[in-house]
């Protein structure tokens, strides 16, 4: 009798675990399902500059030298942040398009969203070129799970090999394989097959010099250098992570958005302009990084030093020199030996073509 005792109880015992183990599996299914991931599409078109609506000056094909409007296929991160800055995902890129000089098209996918994540904001940033080529960041894990600000403040690009650097940006041939970084955003909600329109901003700034036409056939700019420039730079504005999406670079936000490594190296050498010509104008070009501004006081920050007739006549980089914008100056000028200067600038995005007029007088 007891050992029937025993084995009637071994059984309940044994229902119970059953349906237990059941209940379990059963709550650990549900769950499964309300996290599970839907594999999501996406069309990301990137530019260079604003739309077209939104500009009081349009670029055009004939304004790009180079590999300066060149995104490299290979060389592209998409990253997904939560609302908060925190790491989410990264996108895998399936295709890439060019449509334009200045625009690619990009088609990606990832598997980790749910029903619960369709209302929400999430932030996507682009990062390009910034991989290869000699402007490039360190080796590194795109997956790691870091906030959006905390990867930000690894991204130090180098500049080691500025002399090159402008030289090779401005070949004109398939095999090129110099490359400006980029980086871009926009925060959006995320639905499966939409198009999303992302602007990219350089993390260099372009600075040309050239002769007025007016005094061309007199006097003739033989060689430009840069002095004092930093051999770094950050791939994104300082305070990228706090915008919601890419914005400019100029003279009202510079002061705060300029972002300069802080354990920054300086060339001990002048930094030499390369040449080319276009519309039968002569520019003397420099794609470089960030820069403070030159201080009277201290003779720190960047300076220019034209030579034309062989004379050398240095120019004071008065004003910071910011990511994304075209510096162009442009000598309407030249008085004899030992003659004075005054500067006029004006700080435009890359894509406008306003001039800095240099006086010599």
């Amino acid at each position: 009798m007891k050992r029937n005792i025993k084995l009637k109880l071994s059984l309940m015992l044994s229902l119970f675990i059953a349906i237990l183990t059941s209940c379990v599996n059963e709550d650990e299914h549900k769950d499964a399902q309300v996290h599970k991931g839907e594999e999501v599409a996406v069309k990301l078109v990137v530019s260079l500059g604003s739309s077209p609506q939104t500009r009081a000056t349009e670029s055009t094909e004939a304004d790009a030298v180079g590999n300066e409007y060149k995104i490299f296929q290979e060389d592209f991160q998409v990253l997904l942040y939560n609302a908060d800055g925190s790491y989410r995902t990264q996108v895998v890129i399936t295709q890439c398009k060019r449509s334009a000089y200045n625009q690619y098209v990009l088609e990606g996918k990832f598997f980790t969203f749910r029903d619960t994540d369709k209302d929400k904001l999430f932030k996507m940033v682009v990062i390009a070129n910034a991989e290869q080529g000699s402007a490039k960041i360190v080796p590194r894990d795109w997956q790691a799970n870091l906030s959006e600000a905390h990867l930000y403040k690894q991204l130090k690009f180098s500049y080691d090999n500025g002399e090159m650097f402008t030289v090779d940006i401005l070949k004109d041939n398939a095999d090129n394989p110099e490359r400006i970084p980029m980086w871009g955003s926009k925060t959006t909600p995320i639905t499966d097959g939409a198009t999303y329109h992302i602007t990219l901003i350089r993390a260099l700034a372009k600075i040309t010099v050239h002769v007025a036409p007016s005094i061309a056939s007199q006097s003739r700019i033989t060689n430009v250098t840069m002095q004092q420039s930093s051999t770094s730079g950050m791939l994104t504005p300082k305070n990228a992570a706090n915008h919601s999406e890419s914005y400019t670079i100029n003279q009202a936000n510079g002061a705060d958005e300029l972002n300069i490594p802080s354990d920054v190296a300086y060339s001990p050498t002048n930094l030499p302009f390369a040449s080319y010509l276009k519309d039968g104008k002569k520019y003397f070009c420099l794609y470089i990084p960030e820069q403070v501004a030159h201080e009277a006081n201290s003779g720190q920050g960047a300076r220019m030093v034209i030579t034309i007739d062989g004379e050398n006549y240095p120019v004071e980089i008065t004003h910071p020199i910011l990511r994304n914008n075209w510096y162009s100056y442009v000598v309407q000028s030249v008085t004899p030996r030992h003659a004075s200067i005054e500067v006029k600038y004006q700080v435009a995005e890359w894509e406008e073509r306003d001039p800095c007029d240099i006086f010599y007088n």
